[in-house]
């Protein structure tokens, strides 16, 4: 549509199994359409391979769209950049010009707003599946990145706003455009005795699990309705289906009146639409869905849960009917009313409803205001709407240059790879140190080793390498530019190659979450930072003092990023912590950050609150065990403060002696 209107518009995309061509130009080469290829072997880049291996493999799409991007800034004059925020496409791009990297031109950069991670798996009951924590994280970073967002409801923006901390004025508000979606007549008959259709994925935040259950027991007093069901199934290793859950819900006596459909062609879908007299969205949680949209645009009244943007297009009584909430018992109560409503009423609402949301989501209004906010943005450039999320601190002018190593060693298990590597680094650090990480006097050892090489030598950061990492011969050039172009810099770190085809990507978001280390290996702290933070706190065990100093780093106000370039390898996997310092780590978290502790307690409890496996068709066995351990001791130390204190003062006259 935006071609159609006069604007340029490059597309890139994932090549798929029978795509015509790389790159196609359609609309009289107003619209250029980018296939990137992501499976012929020998074609791939290094990179490609390891995030293929990552807990997120559509890292792998971003990085291949981020440096296509990149060349179409310079190549094209892109005015401005768009993704969504879903497996946060613009990540890679975002992360590397925050990282002063990639065109001298800075398009802004624009999140269309749809459906977070975050909020998808919580209303659905998958925040154990490994790719929830860093899919939402990625997409946090690209969302607080933006430059300009971009939402089809006010339902949603009002969620995005509060979770991300930006100014609600600051979204623009567009719904999503009709496209071709036409009036379907309907006859007296279907009035009286339609069906009643869903369509839609059959995911439990749709609603449908809830709405079966309401169906059922308004069918138990009323012979005539029927329904059906159109969409994807889903399923889950050791789990029945949502399709099999449901049906089993379903009394015998009534299941020849419950219809699962499946996957449909767009044919298909019009036939049952034309034989429905109302359609449902009773969602748990819905953005703007486009099944309401294509419901009302085809001349059907739509009955809707009140969790979505639903809201936002139907007027109770009048295009549809809005239960009181999303439950069984109050939607079988607007089910109840929505049939008993006179078959010329419901025509009357169909006709309302096509109109209404034909003036709502028009293509020519939807995409005039396309066109003028792209327009603003362009013009407005990085100079973002609203105040960029809070960073209070920069480096000051002192002039500090180079960078600094302490290496870690580990006496049950020495190694020299991290000096062997030091020794073949392309620029050499300004001063080396090692301590040997032991219990007790180990982290005094280390915050000591590291304002001595601050203090002593004026150095820009210090990288902390345990003795079992190897560095990339060009570290410290990398991570000393990194810290030079981004004064906001705090911590940096980068991808680590753990041997043996595993990959470790760092989180850009904060590492306070402690259910899943957001630090990789290598890590580099800015100087001013680390001694603003107040350096390391001896009571900790050296594992944990390092992840109170990031999150005291943090929480001071500067910005942590990863660096998307492997620098660093090691061959074996980080060891499991001890149930007791966990608990004594997590208490003393909740101590010095209780913002950011409360936070993640939220996680801790939608993961607690899960049913047991195989209960619902949506929770299965997908806890991995380091997972499950690190949430068995969160939430001991969560549930026992005084066990965890009393373990602290222990340990603490323990370190004393």
């Amino acid at each position: 549509m935006l071609a159609d209107a006069g604007e340029t518009v490059h597309v890139i995309g994932e090549r798929w199994a029978g795509a015509p061509m790389p790159r196609e130009e359609l609309c009289g080469g107003r619209l250029v359409v980018h296939r990137v290829t992501l499976d012929e072997p020998g074609a791939q880049e290094p990179e490609i391979g390891l995030l293929r291996a990552g807990t997120l493999p559509a890292q792998r799409f971003a990085w291949q769209a981020a440096l296509l991007a990149e060349t179409l800034v310079e190549r094209e004059g892109i005015d401005v950049v768009e993704g969504q925020e879903w497996e946060a496409p613009l990540y890679y791009f975002q992360l590397r010009r925050a990282h002063g990297l990639g065109p001298e031109r800075k398009p802004p950069c624009v999140v269309h707003l749809h459906s977070p991670t975050e909020f998808i798996y919580q209303h659905n009951g998958w925040t154990a599946r490994a790719e929830y924590l860093p899919a939402s994280r990625l997409e946090e970073f690209s969302i607080r990145a933006a430059d300009a967002w971009l939402c089809p409801s006010q339902y949603l923006a009002g969620q995005v706003a509060e979770r991300y901390e930006i100014p609600l004025e600051a979204i623009s508000i567009i719904p999503y455009p009709l496209g071709d979606s036409a009036l379907i007549a309907r006859n007296s008959e279907i009035w009286r005795n339609g069906t009643v259709l869903y369509v839609g994925r059959l995911e439990p935040r749709k609603g449908v699990i809830e709405f079966v259950d309401a169906a059922v027991e308004v069918a138990l007093f009323d012979d005539t309705v029927n329904f059906d069901f159109v969409g994807d199934d889903v399923s889950y290793p050791g789990t029945l289906t949502v399709r099999r859950y449901m049906e089993a819900r379903v009394p015998q006596s009534l299941r020849k009146r419950f219809r699962f459909h499946g996957v449909q062609p767009r044919s298909r879908l019009s036939e049952l639409l034309a034989s429905a007299r109302m359609a449902v969205v009773p969602s748990r949680w819905e953005n703007f869905p486009n099944t309401c949209i294509e419901a009302m645009s085809s001349g059907l009244p739509v009955l809707a849960s009140p969790t979505g943007g639903m809201t936002e297009m139907l007027e109770d009584g009048v295009t549809g009917w809005i239960a009181a909430s999303q439950s069984p018992p109050d939607l079988a109560a607007a089910l109840r009313r929505a049939l008993a409503t006179p078959a010329d009423d419901c025509a009357a609402m169909g006709r309302a409803a096509e109109k209404s949301i034909r003036g709502l989501c028009g293509n020519e209004i939807t995409i005039r205001r396309h066109l003028a906010m792209r327009g603003e943005a362009a013009v407005r450039g990085t100079q973002r709407v609203a105040s960029k999320p809070r960073v209070t601190k920069r480096a000051s002018r002192i002039v500090r240059r180079g960078l600094a190593i302490v290496v870690q060693g580990e006496a049950e298990s020495p190694s020299t790879r991290a000096v062997d590597s030091i020794l073949r680094l392309s620029t050499r650090p300004i001063a080396v140190g090692a301590i040997e990480a032991q219990d007790g006097a180990s982290v005094e050892v280390l915050s000591r080793t590291m304002r001595s090489v601050i203090e002593d030598h004026a150095v820009v950061g210090v990288a902390l390498v345990p003795a079992s990492v190897a560095l990339e011969p060009h570290f410290i050039e990398t991570c000393d530019g990194a810290l030079t172009r981004n004064n906001a810099l705090g911590i940096l770190c980068g991808w680590s190659d753990r041997g043996a085809g595993g990959f470790a990507e760092p989180s850009p978001a904060f590492p306070y979450q402690w259910i899943a280390v957001g630090i990789g290996h290598a890590a580099v702290v800015r100087a001013e930072a680390f001694l603003e933070s107040g350096g390391l706190r001896e009571q900790l065990p050296l594992s944990y003092a390092l992840w109170d100093l990031w999150n005291a780093i943090l929480v001071s106000g500067w910005q942590a990023l990863a660096y998307p370039e492997v620098l660093a390898h090691r061959a074996e996997s980080d060891t499991e912590r001890d149930s007791s310092q966990h608990d004594m780590f997590v208490s003393l978290l909740r101590e010095r950050f209780p913002t950011a502790f409360a936070r993640d307690m939220d996680t801790v409890r939608l993961l607690e609150a899960l049913p047991q496996a195989g209960t619902e068709p949506h929770v299965s066995d997908v806890f991995r065990q380091p997972l499950r351990v690190q949430l068995g001791l969160a939430l001991d130390a969560v549930r026992q403060p005084r066990k965890a204190l009393g373990w602290i003062k222990s340990h603490s006259s323990k370190a004393g002696r």
